[in-house]
C-alpha cells in the first residue's frame, strides 16, 4: 500500500511539473498573459518618413488603476544586437494615458521596434509589464 501511495505522489507530482511547463510555453506562443492591473499595455512602431520612426504605448488599466508610469523606448538593430536610440517617459494619475514621440535619426535599412517597461499602481500595490512591438 505504501508504495502504491508513493507511486501516486510521485506521478502526481510528475503531472504537475510538466502542466506548469506546457502553461509557460503558452504565454510565449502569442496567447494574451492574466494582468492583474492593466487591461491592456500595447507598443507599436512605424515609419512616418524616410528617416522618422514614431513610436507609441497605449496603457489601458483596471478600474481600481491610480496610477501609470510608461518607459518607452525605440531599440535599433545594428552590429548584431539591439540598442536603445530614443525614450520616453510619462506618467500618469489615471486609469489609461499614451506615451509617444518621433524620432527623426533612423536609417532606412535597419530594423526597429518599440520596449515598453509600465508600472500600473492600485495604491501602493502595482504589476510590472514589459512587452515588445513587431519589428519595422
Amino acid at each position: 500500500m505504501r508504495k502504491f501511495i508513493s507511486l501516486l505522489i510521485t506521478l502526481c507530482l510528475a503531472f504537475c511539473a510538466v502542466s506548469s511547463t506546457a502553461s509557460a510555453s503558452l504565454s510565449q506562443s502569442g496567447i494574451s498573459p492574466y494582468y492583474l492591473y492593466a487591461n491592456d499595455v500595447e507598443p507599436k512602431a512605424s515609419w512616418t518618413g524616410s528617416n522618422s520612426v514614431y513610436f507609441t504605448c497605449e496603457v489601458t488599466g483596471e478600474s481600481a488603476v491610480t496610477q501609470i508610469k510608461v518607459y518607452l523606448y525605440l531599440e535599433e538593430y545594428y552590429n548584431g544586437s539591439w540598442r536603445n536610440v530614443d525614450s520616453v517617459t510619462k506618467t500618469v494619475n489615471a486609469k489609461s494615458t499614451k506615451a509617444s514621440k518621433t524620432y527623426t535619426s533612423a536609417v532606412k535599412g535597419r530594423k526597429y521596434r518599440a520596449y515598453a517597461s509600465v508600472f500600473v499602481y492600485s495604491g501602493s500595490a502595482y504589476e510590472h509589464v514589459e512587452k515588445r512591438s513587431s519589428t519595422i
